[in-house]
């Protein structure tokens, strides 16, 4: 590739050239090559920093390398590289596709301890995480949580959370969380109709409840 091209037009490959690296493996979901170029920088005299971490947890993440991520994350504070909320955020969402609430939850209470304030991929990730154990309380406290820390939810956290009635079969949980999306400004998409409309069809209640959920 090209940074193996650098040194031999004189150009010694830095931090820089390093990060740009390591983010296109994350883009291709080559996290293997990543974790590679993020181990082989010590060894060429090559500072890492948080961008490197980040970039190389996002790679995992992209990978759905669950295990890899949270190694990484956990490396950073021995090297003395700080993490930050884009840290925290890639990790929580490799939990998420690895379909590891506990995991996930425990990162999101860990940034908190720590001051890193999530965002609202932070909050996206987790609440998507209770769906695989059916933690539907759990999700609708993170939604409220959110909002109460100032985090503005957008159409995907509603539809991770519509998701998580879904499957955890709580139809009228579902149809609500529907039902105040407008009212704060954020509009219901096909995924959004569709995760509800799943939900009263496995109570066999969407003939019933789907026509009152015109927004």
């Amino acid at each position: 590739g090209i940074l193996r091209e650098m040194p031999k037009q004189g150009v010694m490959p830095n931090t820089i050239s390093y990060n740009s690296a390591i983010s296109a493996c994350a883009k291709c979901k080559e996290w293997k090559e990543a974790l590679g170029l993020l181990r082989e920088m010590p060894s060429k005299g090559i500072r890492q920093n948080t961008i490197t971490y980040n970039s190389a947890i996002s790679a995992c993440e992209k990978g759905q390398r669950c295990q890899e991520a949270l190694e990484l994350l956990r490396e950073m504070p021995t090297k003395h590289i700080a993490q930050d909320t884009i840290s925290y955020s890639a990790a929580i969402s490799a939990c998420e596709k690895g379909q590891q609430c506990k995991e996930a939850l425990m990162l999101l209470r860990e940034m908190l301890d720590k001051g890193i304030e999530p965002n609202t991929i932070s909050f996206n990730a987790a609440i998507s995480s209770c769906a695989k154990d059916q933690h539907w309380d759990v999700a609708l406290q993170l939604l409220t949580g959110m909002e109460s820390r100032g985090v503005k939810p957008n159409t995907i956290t509603y539809n991770a959370a519509i998701t998580v009635m879904e499957k955890s079969k709580q139809v009228k949980e579902a149809l609500r969380l529907l039902r105040e999306m407008p009212g704060k400004g954020i509009w219901p998409d096909m995924i959004s109709y569709s995760s509800a409309i799943s939900a009263c069809d496995k109570c066999h209640q969407w003939q019933e409840e789907i026509g009152r959920a015109h927004v």
